[in-house]
């Protein structure tokens, strides 16, 4: 009977969760020069981690697989020219690609503490767009 109750009020509790990548699935959008764009959610995210010093805030993260692979193949065809990324439709960081990279891994760096905080929580699923 135990085991039942549990069981039940683990689905019970399974149910009513939201995880921010379910009601706001495009969370990052990667604008290139040449027009194409990447976007993506926090289930494609991992490894976020925020480091702060004394010149600046840097959110970094890691993307999976297919997105890895489209953004080497964004970069590639954008060497030398600016990208811009988005988070919540807010454009976080201009940058000009200096050449392709690949891996998965993106930085972003500049921003003010708090806000840092906020973009790093987005990024990680445990905050929603506002």
């Amino acid at each position: 009977m135990i085991k039942i109750l549990a069981l039940v009020l683990t689905l019970l509790g399974a149910a009513s969760v939201v995880r921010a990548e379910d009601v706001n699935p495009r969370v990052v959008k990667i604008t290139a020069k040449n027009g194409r764009d990447l976007v993506f959610g926090s289930n494609v995210i991992s490894n976020v981690r925020l480091a702060d010093n004394a010149e600046f805030n840097q959110i970094s993260f890691q993307v999976g697989e297919p997105m890895a692979t489209a953004f080497s193949k964004l970069t590639s065809e954008n060497v030398g020219n600016q990208i811009a990324i988005s988070v919540c439709g807010e454009v976080i960081s201009r940058s000009t690609v200096l050449s392709p990279i690949y891996g998965g891994g993106l930085a972003l760096a500049g921003l003010e503490w708090e806000r840092a905080r906020e973009i790093t929580e987005i990024l990680s699923g445990r905050r929603l767009c506002n």
